[in-house]
């Protein structure tokens, strides 16, 4: 039994040297991609052999995205757009956003269509409401360019900072070489990387499967994964948690945002044995929750603007009708923020956040049962470490260093940990942790997959 955990433990560290070494040479690949001035005729060819007219859209957007972005528009010939779109237009391309200085014009220009049966939506509220007023795909199937050219031009976040969140979505969500992601689960039209290399990625799982990465704990309207199973659709009773957290007709100060999202960390570590905090988790979430500022009407000009009840209700869906999931939009007659959101501006207002609420710089997570967290605690250190033994009970350590993994792992690495989990099975039968069937969601062990696409394949190869 000691020799299987043994080798459990070394798989998981070569996977972990194999996630750091795939995500180190992704950025440069994705940056040269984008600096590139040889490759105009290879984008063209690229998106000429699209038979399907959506995925001509789809690049077509991507490729006006990478004309803007690198200066290629002079060497394109005239009418390549047009040939590619095959005349749809309509859709967003980079630098096309106009949102001039009035409120966002959401009855003309963007008007409001509610999603159909196969457009994805899923757990970023602002990005559905994108998706629903056309200023990215309806289909919720979309490019990291028209993102980051809307969430920019909409929302005013920085250029920094929104280019960090779209890569971050892309490559654990998402398919980092085509640079398309599903805002929703999983979805055909977004593949895995390199026609999955003979069965080595899996499916990519879209944004509703990036838990620990653009998903967390203790979100402010989502309920925890491991423990719900459902970290996407927004539960109704944790968003009137947060309504009634303000007075109607007051409004969502900074004070009163903090404090709701200290109580929900709170309560996650209070409800969810497997609440996981780690560096990077805790600066999503912290930078997911600060978007509510974002979603403030500046209409007076200033920098803060005003967040109201009717804006929460508006942005999260919610209509007369009560909660649609999926339907979030923008509301009438708002007003963008004035300046851009820095990276700069994020750091400051997060150690603002941690003055309100030092629980939310702590570093760890819960050891198996409510209520254990072990770490740094900022809020509670002595019980942070008092806790720490914990984790050397039981399957505990094990489940928390798959917590570490996951964070790291693109969501196409499900093969490869079908293929890990699958040859350990009387060792992950008896371990219990809710992180293997989602570090496996989609998956197919190696073989299996070679097998079914070629039927005379035999193991050993």
């Amino acid at each position: 039994m000691f020799s299987i955990v043994a080798r459990f433990c070394t798989l998981l560290s070569l996977t972990s040297i194999l996630l750091t070494r795939f995500r180190v040479h992704a950025f440069p690949e994705l940056v040269g991609l984008v600096n590139s001035n040889q490759n105009s005729r290879g984008f063209t060819n690229f998106a000429k052999r699209e038979s399907s007219e959506e995925e001509r859209k789809l690049h077509a957007r991507q490729l006006e995205a990478l004309q803007a972005l690198t200066g290629l528009v002079d060497e394109f010939a005239p009418g390549t757009l047009d040939f590619v779109s095959s005349g749809g237009g309509g859709w967003a391309g980079f630098g096309s956003i106009e949102v001039g200085f009035g409120p966002f014009d959401v009855w003309e220009k963007y008007w409001f269509e509610p999603p159909g049966p196969t457009d994805q939506r899923g757990p970023c509220p602002a990005q559905n409401a994108l998706a629903n007023h056309h200023v990215i795909s309806h289909t919720g199937v979309v490019s990291i360019w028209e993102v980051l050219d809307a969430v920019t031009s909409v929302f005013n976040l920085g250029y920094d900072i929104a280019l960090a969140s779209v890569l971050v979505a892309v490559i654990s969500g998402g398919d980092p070489v085509t640079l398309t992601y599903s805002l929703g689960g999983e979805d055909p039209r977004v593949g895995p990387p390199l026609g999955g290399l003979l069965g080595l990625f899996g499916p990519r799982q879209g944004l509703e499967h990036t838990h620990n990465i653009v998903e967390t704990d203790a979100s402010m309207t989502r309920q925890d994964i491991y423990q719900f199973g459902d970290a996407w659709t927004m539960d109704v009773n944790l968003f009137f948690q947060l309504y009634d957290s303000v007075p109607y007709g007051g409004l969502f100060t900074r004070e009163a945002i903090v404090q709701a999202s200290c109580l929900r960390w709170h309560q996650s570590v209070q409800w969810n044995p497997n609440f996981y905090y780690g560096p990077g988790t805790g600066y999503f979430r912290n930078f997911a929750q600060m978007g509510l500022f974002l979603w403030a009407n500046h209409s007076d000009g200033s920098l803060t603007g005003y967040l109201t009840h009717e804006i929460l209700y508006s942005f999260y869906g919610l209509t007369g009708d009560g909660y649609r999931p999926g339907w979030e939009r923008i509301p009438e007659n708002w007003y963008r923020r004035p300046a851009p959101f820095s990276l700069a501006d994020h750091l400051a207002e997060l150690f603002t956040w941690f003055g309100l609420c030092p629980a939310l710089a702590s570093i760890g997570g819960n050891t198996g049962s409510p209520n254990s967290f072990a770490g740094i605690n900022i809020d509670d250190p002595v019980s942070g470490i008092a806790n720490l033994p914990n984790l050397l009970e039981g399957n505990n350590l094990l489940c928390f260093m798959l917590q570490i993994v996951k964070m790291q792992s693109p969501s196409f690495f499900n093969n490869i940990y079908a293929t890990i989990f699958g040859l350990l099975s009387e060792v992950t039968a008896t371990l219990g942790c809710p992180e293997i069937p989602d570090l496996t969601r989609g998956g197919q062990p190696l073989f299996a997959n070679l097998q079914a696409t070629y039927p005379g394949a035999r193991f050993p190869f």
